[in-house]
């Protein structure tokens, strides 16, 4: 049963990540943060982090508990060797967490699996790539649909 259960998740996984390529000149502008918060700093494209879904008002929240599921910018950026990647899940979800090349082509699976509501915090490995731009894809798989986000993030020498 659990091995047909990662089979499946697998295979929705390879097939997700064929629709995450993008052309090459989609890939513009850095989002940069202050370490002290998620508030934008630096040269901002208007399409990195997009809300997946609407958030309640803030008079409706619990303190501490996420009530939507929402992404922050990675930190630092531009990076060397690693950057912090902050997200907020509202509900358990399949999440998967890849990073591709300018082409478009997955160059690293940072996270693919199962999450619980709560804040997470994961380190994206920027090792052994070369400088220049890369994207960062946030994504949440359900039987019925999938949700993407992404932001881009400048790997320097």
């Amino acid at each position: 049963m659990i091995k047909s259960l990662v089979f499946s998740f697998l295979a929705l996984l390879s097939l997700s990540c064929r629709d995450l390529v993008t052309a090459p000149d989609l890939f513009e502008g850095i989002t940069e943060t202050d370490p002290t918060g998620p508030s934008p700093i630096g040269n901002i494209d208007p399409d990195d982090w997009k809300a997946l879904f609407e958030c309640p008002p803030p008079d409706t929240t619990v303190a501490g508990v996420p009530t939507c599921t929402e992404v922050f910018p990675t930190y630092p950026n531009p990076a060397n060797n690693v950057s912090n990647f902050r997200f907020a899940m509202a509900a358990t979800d399949s999440v998967v967490i890849t990073l591709n090349d300018r082409p478009g082509h997955p160059v690293r699976t940072v996270v693919a699996r199962i999450l619980v509501s709560g804040m997470y915090s994961v380190q994206v490995d920027l090792s052994g790539l070369g400088a220049g731009i890369y994207r960062l894809y946030f994504s949440i798989i359900r039987s019925d649909e999938t949700i993407t986000t992404y932001g881009d993030i400048q790997v320097r020498d």
